[in-house]
């Protein structure tokens, strides 16, 4: 009688190592692509908590204890490049108006 064992990849398959290796590689990002595309979709929440006078320092903590590690400059510098990136978006779409 054949398990269910027997119908399953085993970990010592090299094949389907070489697959799980392959496709983890293939999802990776480099670090900046993957905090910049983060940024951008958080950046409506992180915007709104500027405006409402959260200090930078809890911002940084915050992002810091979900696994963005950003200092003060880089956040800036994200911060500025996605305002810009976002109003360059805005202004073709009022133009049209």
């Amino acid at each position: 009688m054949k398990t269910l064992g027997t119908f399953l990849p085993k970990f010592n398959d090299a094949a389907f190592q070489a697959d799980v290796v392959i496709k983890s590689l293939g999802e990776l990002q480099p670090r900046q692509a993957r905090i910049i595309g983060i940024f951008s979709q958080i950046f409506p929440a992180l915007h709104a908590a500027v405006k409402r006078g959260v200090p930078r320092k809890l911002i940084l903590q915050q992002l810091e204890d979900n696994g963005i590690k950003l200092n003060a400059a880089s956040f800036k510098k994200l911060y500025e490049a996605e305002q810009k990136r976002l109003a360059t978006t805005a202004a073709p779409e009022k133009e049209a108006s």
